[in-house]
């Protein structure tokens, strides 16, 4: 923040992410999944994939939105897709 003329009014931090070790199958289907999943990101996962065979699933997955979604419930729905 010294480096600037006038002093910029914020502090830095370096942030250190690690993967996690999730298990992903077949990576090129994963994110094609996600990116499915993305695109219509403020509807419910049943409602984007109810054409499949994933609206079927009474899952707890199926009633949210794709951004409230951990990655384990992504693969998990992924081996059904």
């Amino acid at each position: 923040r010294d480096a600037f003329f006038p002093p910029a009014p914020v502090k830095g931090a370096i942030v250190r992410l690690r993967d996690k070790e999730t298990q992903i199958g077949d990576k090129q289907a994963f994110f094609e999944f996600v990116t499915v999943a993305f695109d219509q990101r403020r509807k419910k996962m049943r409602t984007i994939f109810k054409k499949t065979r994933l609206g079927c699933l009474t899952l707890a997955a199926m009633d949210k939105r794709p951004e409230e979604l951990r990655p384990e419930e992504f693969v998990k729905l992924v081996e059904y897709f």
